[in-house]
């Protein structure tokens, strides 16, 4: 992710955080441009488990004067820096695949500074153009607060489409969550009824011109009759 700025007052502190949460425990490290939070697992203890490596990893750094970075806490990496004498900084983040089983910190620096990929910005601009982004604008910003909202569905949307891993399980829980590692899932039970409803966004060859949300629920109740127990 690249937050590209103008128009900042040049001589003006600027700082950027990457931070994770409580129960995380990753590793935090920095050195003089960018900073670093990984950690890894192997899924083998719940029933079921894979028995693969699985981690996270992400980085920072920042385009501007006198940049610095440091490890705030072992939760936290916060950069610091100056814009451009022309008003101009970028900060950029990163959150490339990691197992464990490379060097953490070059695959992030890899990533920090990617080579060309035309099919890439190809793609997005693709996506954009026809995604149908709206201007929604109000006296109190709750208009351009929604506006935010739907660009952010639409753009975890689209990167859920994955590779190797769905996006999503049964529509609801995302891997792309806004709230930490709290993640979507209902099973709704009403009397002897047992309904799972899942809400599904579809997008259509891989850009969608119109997003639909689909609805499926299967339901399986029983009900009484006149004649006794009638299975619906």
């Amino acid at each position: 992710m690249i937050v590209d700025v103008t128009g900042a007052e040049p001589n003006q502190q600027q700082s950027a955080l990457l931070k994770l949460w409580t129960p995380r425990a990753p590793h935090a490290s920095a050195n003089s441009v960018a900073g670093f939070l990984e950690e890894h697992w192997i899924d083998n203890k719940n029933p079921g488990a894979a028995g693969r490596a699985f981690g996270s990893l992400a980085g920072i750094t920042a385009e501007g004067r006198d940049v610095s970075v440091v490890v705030t806490d072992s939760l936290t990496i916060t950069v610091s820096f100056k814009p451009f004498a022309d008003g101009h900084f970028r900060v950029i983040a990163v959150a490339p695949h990691n197992d464990g089983t490379g060097n953490a910190q070059e695959i992030a620096k890899r990533a920090l500074s990617p080579e060309p990929d035309a099919a890439h910005v190809e793609w997005w601009k693709d996506f954009w153009k026809r995604a149908g982004l709206i201007r929604i604008t109000s006296k109190n910003g709750a208009g351009e607060y929604m506006e935010n909202l739907r660009n952010i569905y639409l753009f975890v949307a689209a990167i859920e489409k994955g590779f190797e891993y769905p996006g999503s399980q049964a529509g609801i829980a995302d891997m792309i969550s806004s709230a930490q590692d709290e993640h979507r899932w209902i099973r709704r039970h009403s009397g002897t009824g047992i309904c799972a409803c899942r809400w599904q966004p579809i997008l259509e060859r891989g850009c969608p011109s119109s997003t639909r949300l689909t609805s499926i629920c299967i339901e399986r109740t029983w009900r009484k009759s006149r004649d006794g127990l009638a299975r619906t």
